[in-house]
């Protein structure tokens, strides 16, 4: 385990590295209280002149070493901050003034650092991963694509865009806040029979919404796969199963 003070846009911008969202956790559900919220405490950041830092909490992940160099971190806790933090800097991409050139080039600073991984196959293009039911929406919102789906992933950003433009503070002001969010990440070891993800997964949510007999079930028995395995079994057992149940 591997564990420390840490800024979010740090650990959102290592090169090389995806966020996956596995199978068992549940879809995107932040409202627009906690969206608000956030966007509060980022302008908050631009009004005290940059001079305090905003702690966001605690991200932990399994980490896993891919093919090629690429480094592959499976979101155990931490998954509403991170697609809220991904959403609010698409946000701010398509809010930048691209006939600007400084404005410009911060748009595809943002796009190859922290929305993409630009040299890499395919399947390893976009950094977050969601879960199957919000990915959808995602791929469509990260391709600029039309979509009539009222995914909480297409509802979030737009009302970013939305306080964006209505803030105080411009766009580029805003985006420098967001270097000044800290978190404290978890790094728990792939097969390491000392760090249980089950086990912190479970722990970290017995304070939230309590987590049903399926999803125990669910969580146990694909946790220790990995993570294009647990897809696969969860597609093609999971789904039919419940279906039947």
């Amino acid at each position: 385990m591997q564990a420390g003070p840490m800024k979010l846009l740090a650990l959102l911008g290592e090169n090389k590295s995806t966020f996956n969202i596995p199978v068992y956790q549940r879809n995107y559900e932040w409202n627009k209280e906690q969206l608000v919220q956030y966007f509060k405490d980022l302008e908050k950041i631009v009004k005290e002149g940059y001079n305090n830092y905003h702690f966001m909490g605690t991200i932990v992940f399994v980490s896993n070493e891919k093919q090629g160099l690429m480094m592959e971190r499976i979101i155990i806790d931490g998954q509403q901050r991170i697609t809220t933090t991904m959403l609010l800097l698409k946000a701010i991409h398509d809010t930048l003034d691209e006939n600007d050139a400084e404005q410009n080039a911060r748009k595809e600073e943002i796009y190859e650092t922290y929305i993409i991984n630009k040299y890499v196959d395919e399947k390893y293009k976009l950094k977050l991963k969601p879960v199957k039911e919000d990915m959808s929406a995602y791929v469509d919102l990260i391709e600029s694509n039309e979509t009539s789906t009222d995914s909480k992933v297409i509802t979030n950003y737009k009302l970013l865009v939305e306080l964006i433009n209505n803030s105080r503070y411009s766009v580029k002001e805003l985006y420098d806040a967001l270097a000044y969010i800290e978190i404290v990440y978890i790094s728990l070891e792939k097969n390491s029979k000392a760090e249980n993800p089950q086990l912190i997964f479970e722990s970290l949510n017995s304070t939230g919404l309590s987590l049903t007999e399926s999803d125990l079930i669910r969580n146990f028995v694909l946790m220790g796969l990995d993570y294009e395995e647990q897809t696969r079994c969860y597609n093609l057992y999971w789904v039919n199963l419940e279906k039947k149940l």
